[in-house]
């Protein structure tokens, strides 16, 4: 594991570096006891996240639509996926059928950035105990049970007393949000982050 982060050391680092704007250390880096009155922090993708996801979705999907007859001469003269399918759907030659692709793109799109959204983890984070709920499933981790919390490249860690893994998955949150999250909350943040 890596060391614990101090913050007045950080706080230190920045000022020499001439950063005039460092904020105050706060101290709660590191394992602080909880405080018992900060509110359950919620770390999940944000409504305009949601709406970017959606928008990719529909122009992916618009654009398919417009492609697919050329997909489908590259299906006819290559091997690659689907290639059945694509050559069925670009068969189609009907006036209808050359505007109704994109909008039918879309729609795959949408759906698909929908399933995108409804797999994406929602983290509430208390002084008591961390919640992770992804879809319908969800799952309670006790405090008593996390040693630190982590980040590895945008993954998110969560390790036990005992030295195994209670949680390892994505977090939709700036870095920033999800450090501050879990040491406003008094969780032992056990990296370094250089980028904040």
């Amino acid at each position: 594991m890596a060391r614990d982060f101090n913050a007045m050391d950080d706080y230190r680092r920045r000022l020499a570096e001439g950063a005039a704007d460092a904020p105050e250390p706060s101290a709660a880096v590191g394992q602080q006891p909880p405080t018992g009155g900060e509110p359950a922090t919620v770390l999940a993708m944000g409504a305009e996240d949601k709406w970017l996801v959606a928008v990719i979705g529909a122009v992916l999907g618009v654009g398919v639509g417009f492609l697919l007859p050329w997909l489908g001469t590259l299906a006819a003269r290559f091997p690659i996926p689907f290639a059945g399918p694509i050559e069925f759907l670009s068969s189609f030659e009907a006036p209808v059928l050359v505007v109704l692709r994109p909008v039918i793109g879309a729609v795959v799109g949408l759906v698909v950035a929908a399933v995108v959204i409804a797999g994406s983890p929602r983290i509430t984070v208390s002084d008591g105990e961390i919640l992770i709920a992804k879809g319908d499933d969800e799952r309670r981790i006790e405090r008593g049970q996390v040693a630190g919390v982590y980040r590895e490249g945008s993954t998110l860690v969560i390790d036990s007393v005992e030295g195994r893994q209670l949680y390892k998955g994505d977090v939709e949150a700036p870095r920033a949000a999800v450090r501050d999250a879990f040491v406003a909350h008094g969780y032992r943040w056990e990296m370094v982050d250089r980028k904040a």
